[in-house]
């Protein structure tokens, strides 16, 4: 099987029997056990090359053609995309290698691929890699919460971000990334590694082993402690209301468009509150604050009308940890008291 990257996101998704995957393209290729390997392979690798930089000038004389000696183009070969124009020192980390053979490597072998995302015609690319079962947080008097911890693996070519491994934990009954133990005392747990396009990043991949070996365990044990934590938490429905005011800013937006934006995702965020199935079992707890802003921002299109973009978007936020952030400011303007580490 070959799959060409195309300008849109092009994903492949494991794990999918008896799932619905909420809200992302029909276009994703869905497996029900893991991504073979052989289909990930196909979509990563995909070729890249360096180019030589020339500056074309018009004077009154003709035209001036001049060679930049300290520069290359980073090209994208069988779609003649230009990625980028870097410095020399600059390294093409290639994803088959540096995602899914680097993945397989400071794992052991021990995870399953469950999804594997090309965006932006092939500048970012990620590889996530899933303990082969679900496991289940739970609290006392609480709908209990499916999630599947994993390995993550992305690159880009477009110096958007160095290439970066990491570790998080994926909520099934709304296919969200989440951000784990975000309040944890002491800040966020040290799950990313970044690592920069030089000539001495090949060497660091053994860093990466020792560093990151055991973490999706940890990370499924950290989610578990979130969930009992943030569950335990009473937040009212007027409380509720006031976070999602002061998020949106309804009340100090200017009449036309602006006002027509933040009252539509105050909306979705109600709605979600009192009738959604991936929020509403939990509402009342901090823990139903946190699914209602992750779901609405991961879904709703009042969070961006174009599905396409907002997938990219979301598969950009996952690349970057941006998820993390993202739940990180809103259990801060919720009011979240601290986890115990």
């Amino acid at each position: 099987m070959t799959i060409t990257a195309t300008t849109t996101t092009s994903t492949l998704a494991g794990f999918m029997a008896g799932r619905h995957w909420i809200g992302h393209a029909e276009a994703a290729e869905k497996f029900d056990g893991a991504v073979p390997r052989q289909a990930a392979l196909d979509l990563l690798s995909y070729p890249l090359a360096e180019g030589n930089v020339k500056v074309e000038v018009i004077t009154e004389d003709g035209v001036l053609v001049i060679d930049d000696p300290k520069r290359k183009a980073i090209v994208r070969v069988d779609t003649g995309k230009v990625f980028n124009y870097t410095a020399l020192g600059y390294k093409i980390h290639q994803p088959d290698e540096w995602l899914l053979k680097h993945m397989e490597l400071i794992t052991d072998g021990g995870l399953e691929i469950g999804t594997v995302a090309v965006t932006k015609g092939g500048a970012l690319a990620m590889l996530q890699a899933e303990l082969p079962e679900a496991r289940i947080a739970t609290a006392p008097g609480a709908e209990p919460v499916p999630h599947r911890p994993h390995f993550i693996a992305a690159t880009s070519h477009d110096s958007s971000i160095a290439t970066t491994y990491g570790a998080g934990t994926k909520v099934l009954v709304c296919e969200n990334q989440l951000g784990v133990a975000s309040f944890m005392k002491g800040g966020l747990m040290d799950v990313f590694v970044k690592i920069r396009h030089s000539a001495n990043s090949l060497d660091r991949v053994f860093e990466i082993r020792q560093r990151l070996g055991l973490v999706v365990e940890e990370i499924g044990d950290a989610f578990d402690l979130e969930f009992r934590t943030l569950v335990s938490q009473h937040v009212s429905d007027a409380r509720f209301y006031e976070i999602v005011k002061d998020f949106t800013g309804e009340d100090r937006a200017k009449e036309g468009r602006s006002k027509t934006i933040a009252t539509n995702k105050g909306d979705a965020l109600r709605n979600m509150w009192k009738n959604d199935h991936r929020v509403a079992p939990w509402r009342n707890s901090m823990y139903g604050v946190l699914a209602a802003f992750n779901t609405a921002s991961h879904h709703d299109g009042a969070f961006g009308r174009d599905e396409e973009k907002r997938i990219e978007r979301n598969t950009v936020r996952t690349i970057e940890g941006g998820w993390d952030e993202f739940d990180t400011n809103v259990l801060r303007m919720a009011g979240a008291k601290l986890l115990v580490a």
